[in-house]
């Protein structure tokens, strides 16, 4: 079959889960995406990698934004026709939420530090699956009451022989005391696990949130962020009362068997 000069044909095994992986972070530094594929047996080859997004981009699939002070490199995220594209294809139903939603620049390093956070799970040996924001804000508004707020990330990981499952919040600033109010009561309403991971950068916005944030009902818990990156499962984890203990001991300690989660992919 002959294609008219100027197309593009998607590879299904190749450019889809380079769309896939962008719209599921909103936004993705080059590197970082790069870095996804490899260790997912997507792409291994650089050059090939870059080509491929070079004619992404030409095409409008994605779109790129610079901001040097956070990455010296592009950062992508996903077009309406690159969420039409996938789509098309059957691989994300509800891709139009990777586009809908405003993209100011302000949201851009949150997105990265939860790349970061996720990749360095990958780089773990243990199982584990990662549903992202923009997936877990789809089943929020798409099945109320499935989640009762729109976490980061839902996380299950295999440790101790059994599945564990919580949420992951990165708080890189404080929020206001009415906000934390409102978090609280939400986290206290889920149904659906028991466990919850807060990581900050700094230690001082750690111990500020083990004030705002304490639950006679749930299981909150507090890291450092770099720890965590570093350490993964064995990073240590604080309580509200400041007990601290290896995140991988709460975690086995507090396994039960999980309800099935949907996915919006």
């Amino acid at each position: 079959m002959r294609y008219s000069k100027g197309s593009l044909v998607l590879n299904p095994r190749r450019d889809l889960p380079i769309l896939s992986r962008v719209v599921s972070a909103r936004f993705i530094a080059h590197s970082q995406l790069f870095e996804f594929l490899r260790l997912g047996y997507a792409e291994r080859d650089r050059q090939v990698f870059n080509w491929r997004m070079r004619r992404l981009v030409r095409h409008g699939l994605l779109q790129t934004r610079s901001i040097p002070y956070l990455a010296p490199q592009p950062i992508y995220s996903i077009t309406r026709a690159g969420a039409l594209a996938l789509e098309s294809h059957g691989e994300l139903p509800f891709a139009s939420w990777g586009y809908e939603r405003s993209a100011s620049d302000l949201q851009v390093p949150h997105a990265l530090e939860l790349n970061n956070i996720e990749l360095a799970l990958c780089r773990g040996h243990e199982r584990f699956s990662w549903m992202s924001e923009s997936q877990v804000r789809c089943l929020h508004t798409y099945l109320p009451g499935h989640f009762a707020k729109v976490y980061d990330a839902v996380i299950s990981v295999n440790l101790g022989g059994g599945d564990i499952q919580f949420a992951l919040e990165y708080e890189a600033t404080q929020k206001t005391f009415a906000r934390y109010d409102k978090v609280r009561q939400e986290i206290e309403s889920e149904q659906r696990f028991e466990t919850f991971l807060y990581l900050t950068p700094s230690f001082d916005l750690l111990r500020a949130l083990t004030r705002q944030l304490s639950s006679g009902r749930q299981r909150i818990l507090f890291g450092l962020v770099e720890e965590f990156k570093d350490k993964r499962w064995d990073a240590t984890i604080y309580y509200a009362d400041f007990v601290s203990r290896p995140l991988r001991q709460v975690l086995v300690a507090a396994g039960v068997p999980r309800q099935p989660v949907l996915n919006c992919s």
